[in-house]
């Protein structure tokens, strides 16, 4: 790498920072938690600091069903983010598995996005604390991977996830902890669940390598059209025990080497540092339901919901 640039950052490191868009995958099971979500990004992203939210349809119906329900979160989101939406439902009828969808197009959508680096969110898990300049992104412009685990500690399920997902791009060597990474003396992993900030140009190398470069359908495609797309490198990955985190993680740090920090910083943190406990959950049960209230104020028919149905949902992992 060149010589560092003034305050510390890699020469490689991104000049300017981000506006990363954002994807949430969403079925009619997550609707009612999505009124939450849509409703947080006018009040904690007042920096405008995330570009447009794509929202991405993988229910077995079509998403024209739902639209009564599904109005108000577009105009919700639209009025400060330019909401998106796309139906994948054909994908799901074609292939009989939205889990599968789910993770494909978190991955094919970097054909899609304009912007450099982009956030995959849980639709059912709204922000509930000011987005800032340095949430995703660090002082040098890096977007930030955040680490809970050495990898040879991660837990049961995720050591799995990680293990076939580097079985399958044979880069065992990316979770050897001898490994150095950005000088720890062994890497740092992240658990593979939203959110997470994907480098674009990373995922679609990543498509490359797996022979799996066909662009997603438009809705209103036939399902001969969409089985087509399916028997693609993904399906075989999505066979075994990898997913969409775990696949990007492991490329990234195999196959990045010395650019890994021209376009990462890994940080090792402990669980209740992480930013996605910062502003996805609270301190406590009572925070977290007074600041919720808050964000529904202008919906009174979904605030009347009894609260401590909310408060057995909010204590979900």
């Amino acid at each position: 790498l060149d010589a560092p640039k003034p305050g510390g950052c890699p020469a490689c490191s991104p000049a300017n920072r981000s506006r990363p868009e954002v994807l949430m995958v969403f079925t009619n099971s997550d609707l009612c938690k999505l009124k939450y979500t849509a409703r947080s990004f006018a009040k904690f992203d007042k920096g405008g600091h995330l570009g447009t939210v794509k929202m991405l349809w993988v229910g077995a119906e079509p998403l024209s069903s739902y639209m009564a329900e599904i109005k108000d979160i577009k105009q919700e989101i639209a009025a400060t983010h330019g909401g998106e939406m796309y139906d994948f439902s054909d994908l799901v009828k074609a292939h009989g598995s939205s889990t599968f969808v789910k993770q494909m197009v978190r991955l094919k959508m970097a054909q899609t996005v304009q912007s450099s680096y982009y956030l995959v969110l849980d639709a059912s898990v709204p922000f509930i604390r000011p987005i800032k300049s340095a949430t995703f992104f660090s002082s040098c412009n890096q977007a930030k991977v955040l680490g809970q685990h050495h990898a040879d500690e991660l837990p049961n399920g995720h050591r799995q996830s990680y293990d076939a997902a580097a079985a399958l791009l044979n880069a065992s060597q990316a979770l050897d902890p001898s490994t150095p990474i950005q000088n720890l003396t062994a890497p740092w992993v992240p658990e593979a669940t939203a959110p997470v900030v994907l480098h674009r140009a990373v995922v679609q190398q990543l498509l490359h390598d797996l022979q799996d470069e066909t662009p997603l359908p438009n809705p209103g495609h036939t399902s001969a059209q969409s089985l087509s797309l399916l028997q693609q490198g993904l399906k075989n990955a999505f066979s075994t025990e990898a997913n969409e985190f775990t696949l990007y993680n492991v490329y990234l740090l195999s196959k990045a080497g010395d650019h890994f920090n021209c376009i990462h910083q890994l940080e090792a943190l402990p669980y209740e540092q992480w930013w996605s406990q910062q502003l996805m959950i609270g301190q406590s049960k009572e925070v977290m339901l007074a600041k919720l209230n808050g964000i529904l104020e202008a919906w009174p028919h979904v605030r009347a919901i009894r609260s401590e149905e909310h408060t057995s949902e909010l204590q979900s992992p």
